[in-house]
Formats: structure tokens, sequence, C-alpha cells
């Protein structure tokens, strides 16, 4: 299995999300760290089994939240690049393609 690798603004927006989750009703941002961490293993477990989302960008749902992880499956790692909100700002996060 490849390493997964978190880009530093890609973790950023995890922690974020669980801040915010967590500010909503307590636990809540513990329940939607632990459903990241789960679609993570997936990805690193199948990471050709999703489907693109913009070439080179595969994407794959975190269940119950309205989130999605993207990620870049290349010949040494699977990198995550972000976590992106379903309905929020599309394509925001195409300038950490080019790092």
């Amino acid at each position: 299995m490849k390493p997964v690798l978190h880009d530093p603004e890609g973790q950023s927006d995890i922690f974020a999300a669980v801040r915010f989750y967590e500010g909503r009703h307590q636990g809540l941002g513990e329940q939607f760290l632990r459903a990241v961490e789960r679609t993570v293993r997936r990805i690193a477990e199948r990471p050709e089994s999703f489907a693109y989302y913009e070439v080179p960008v595969r994407s794959c749902r975190v269940p119950k939240f309205p989130y999605r992880v993207l990620y870049v499956n290349d010949s040494e790692a699977i990198w995550i690049i972000a976590l992106a909100h379903l309905s929020r700002m599309p394509g925001w996060w195409r300038y950490r393609l080019n790092r």
C-alpha cells in the first residue's frame, strides 16, 4: 500500500471542519473526524476505485457529511490535497495542484 500524504492546507481543511462541527454539537466534531479517517483508509486501500473529479484529482465522499476528500494518486504516494464541501466554491483548491 502506498503512503498517504496530506497537503498541509488539506490538513487544515479537516481541522477547520472538525472545529465547526464540534461547535455545533459536542462530539459531532469527533464523529466527523472518524468519518474522514475511514474515508482516507478506503482511498488508501483502493485509490483507483474512485472516480476522477477533475483529472488528475479523484474524490471520495465522506459518509453522512457534505464533504468529499480530494486526492491525487501518483506513482509514489496518495496525496490528500483538500477536504471540499459539496456546495461551496467548487474548484477553490485547484491552486494546490501546482505545488
